[in-house]
């Protein structure tokens, strides 16, 4: 994965039709909750969704994964909907209990 990566890493058209990178994504109680503070000029907290992509894109990081956030999200996205609901109550209840 990593030569094609590097390959055609500016090729957006073909790396939406790869299939995400299967990650290994943490139960939201192990993470800090000051890393997913809104910024001063954000006006609205993160939701579940937006943290789970957050910890996605950390974790594709940690594994030397280098795409552009549309792709990134793009591929959070197709996993949100795929995982179950266990994992997404933690991380709509961990957005909920820490919105700013």
């Amino acid at each position: 994965m990593m030569d094609l990566q590097k390959n055609i890493a500016n090729d957006t058209t073909i790396l939406m039709e790869l299939p995400a990178p299967k990650i290994f994504i943490p139960y939201p109680q192990t993470l800090d909750p000051k890393e997913f503070l809104p910024k001063q000029n954000s006006r609205k907290p993160c939701n579940g969704f937006m943290i789970y992509r957050k910890v996605y894109q950390k974790q594709l990081n940690a594994n030397s994964y280098r795409f552009k956030m549309t792709i990134i999200s793009r591929w959070a996205s197709a996993l949100w909907l795929e995982e179950n609901e266990k994992l997404k109550d933690a991380y709509r209840q961990f957005a909920y209990l820490h919105p700013a």
